[in-house]
C-alpha cells in the first residue's frame, strides 16, 4: 500500500444505486440507473482501545464499482494478488449476453464495459501503466464511471482480459510465469447449457463469449458443427467438459499443485478444479488425447481429466494450498457450500476441508515441525520470539531433532 498500513480487500454485492433488486435495463439506455452493484474495496486494519487488531469499517476505500446488475447472479468475484504485485479481479456478465454496445459487440467482448472481464489494478486501486488499454489516450477508468466508458471508442483502462460468462474462480501458478513475464494463471469460467471451460489467462485476450462456448461456437448447439475460437478470432480454452451426470455442470475453485508438496507422481504438473453441481474435485494433467474439431464430433483437450475421491464433501466453491504442520509442507484446503444440495444427502462434510498426504516411508518418517510465537501480527517494527521445541518425530526420536532457522 506504499506505507505500513495493512488492509483487507473485499468484493461484495450490495445496494449500489438505491434499489436492492436488479436494474431495469433498456437496451437503448445503458447502463441502468437503479439497482444492485458489485464493489471492490479495502479496509485498513487498526488497533482498538484494548490493543487488538480490527477492521476500521468507517474508513472503507472503494476501488471499483460495477454498473447496475441486470441479474442477481453471474457476478464473478474472485480477487487475489499476483507475483507482479498487482490486484486481479474477475467480473461476470450479469446475464447481459443479449445486450450489445454502440458498435454491435456483446457486452462481454466490448472493451467499454466491465461485464465478463478480468480486471487488474495496483494495490492502491490505480490503473497499472502496462495494462492492455492503459496507453490509449481515450481510455477511461470505468470502475469509477458506473462501469461503462460511455463509448466504444473509449476502452476501460482496468481491463486485462475479456469475453467470459461467469469467471467464478481463478488460480495463480505459484512457481511459474508466462514467457513474457506476466503471471501465469487459469480462469474457471462457468458455462451455460453445453460446456464448462478453463482459460489460460493472457494479457489483452478475448475468449469470445457469448459467441464461443467451450471449444466451439454457438453453431455447435444448433447443428453440431464446431467452429473453433481460432477460426473466429478468439483465444481458445485450454480445457473443457460437457455437462452431464459424470462430469458436472458448474466449474468452481481451482489450484495448481506445488512441486514441493511431496504428493505422488500422478499429481506432478497437475491442476485441480472442482464442480459445484457434481461436488467432485478433478485432476487435470498433461497427456490427454487432444482430438480436434476436424477429427472428432465433440473436440477434447490436450489434458487428461481424472476425478479424485479426496473426501465425501460436495459443492466445492473455492480451493487452494496452504501451510500444514503435518508430514508434508502444504495441504489442500477447500470450502464447500450447501453440501448435498439437490441430492438429500446428509452427514457430508461442509465448511473448510483439509486434505493432506500421509505417504508411507519405509525407513524414516519426516519430523513434524511445530513453531510457537509470542505474537502473530503487528506493525513494523515488530519483535517476535520463535520456539520450535514442540516439534515431534513420528518415530519417537524427539531427542534427535535439530533446529535451524531460515528467514
Amino acid at each position: 500500500a506504499g506505507d505500513d498500513t495493512m488492509y483487507v480487500y473485499t468484493f461484495y454485492t450490495g445496494i449500489g444505486k438505491g434499489d436492492c433488486y436488479t436494474g431495469k435495463w433498456d437496451v437503448d439506455e445503458l447502463p441502468a440507473s437503479d439497482g444492485t452493484t458489485n464493489t471492490l474495496s479495502r479496509f485498513p486494519i487498526v488497533y482498538d482501545s484494548n490493543g487488538r487488531l480490527e477492521l476500521d469499517m468507517s474508513s472503507e476505500q472503494i476501488l471499483l464499482e460495477t454498473a447496475v446488475q441486470m441479474s442477481h447472479n453471474h457476478n464473478g468475484g474472485d480477487i487475489a494478488f499476483a507475483s507482479d504485485g498487482m490486484l486481479y479481479l474477475t467480473l461476470g456478465d450479469g446475464l447481459t449476453n443479449k445486450l450489445k454496445n454502440d458498435k454491435g459487440l456483446p457486452l462481454e467482448q466490448a472493451r467499454d464495459t466491465l461485464f465478463g472481464k478480468v480486471i487488474r489494478l495496483t494495490p492502491e486501486g490505480e490503473i497499472p501503466s502496462d495494462n492492455p488499454y492503459a496507453g490509449d489516450s481515450n481510455a477511461v477508468f470505468c470502475g469509477k464511471n458506473d462501469g461503462f466508458s460511455g463509448s466504444s471508442r473509449k476502452p476501460c483502462a482496468e481491463i486485462y482480459a475479456s469475453g467470459m460468462r461467469n469467471p467464478f474462480r481463478f488460480a495463480f501458478d505459484p512457481e511459474k510465469t508466462n514467457d513474457d513475464g506476466t503471471p501465469r494463471f487459469y480462469i474457471n469460467d462457468v458455462g451455460g447449457g453445453t460446456f464448462e471451460r478453463i482459460l489460460e489467462a493472457k494479457k489483452g485476450a478475448d475468449y469470445g463469449y457469448p459467441d464461443i462456448k467451450g471449444p466451439c461456437s454457438n453453431e455447435f448447439e444448433k447443428s453440431g458443427k464446431c467452429e473453433t475460437p481460432e477460426e473466429l478470432g478468439f483465444e481458445p480454452s485450454i480445457h473443457w467438459y460437457l455437462h452431464d451426470s459424470e462430469r458436472g455442470a458448474c466449474i468452481s475453485g481451482g489450484a495448481f499443485i506445488p512441486s514441493t508438496i511431496g504428493w505422488p507422481s500422478d499429481f506432478e504438473n497437475a491442476y485441480l478444479y472442482g464442480d459445484y453441481k457434481l461436488g467432485g474435485i478433478f485432476r487435470m494433467s498433461p497427456g490427454g488425447k487432444g482430438c480436434s474439431a476436424d477429427d472428432c464430433k465433440t473436440p477434447t483437450s490436450a489434458f487428461e481429466e481424472t476425478l479424485v475421491e479426496f473426501s465425501d464433501a460436495t459443492a466445492t466453491v473455492a480451493m487452494g494450498f496452504g501451510p500444514y504442520a503435518g508430514g508434508t509442507p502444504q495441504a489442500l484446503y477447500f470450502v464447500t457450500r450447501g453440501a448435498g444440495r439437490g441430492s438429500n444427502e446428509k452427514g457430508r462434510p461442509e465448511g473448510l476441508v483439509r486434505i493432506s498426504y500421509s505417504g508411507v516411508q519405509e525407513t524414516n518418517d519426516r519430523p513434524v515441525a511445530s513453531i510457537d510465537t509470542d505474537m502473530t501480527i503487528g506493525f513494523n517494527p515488530l519483535t517476535v520470539k520463535f520456539d520450535g521445541s514442540s516439534s515431534t518425530d513420528p518415530d519417537g526420536e524427539d531427542s534427535a531433532l535439530k533446529f535451524a532457522w531460515d528467514y
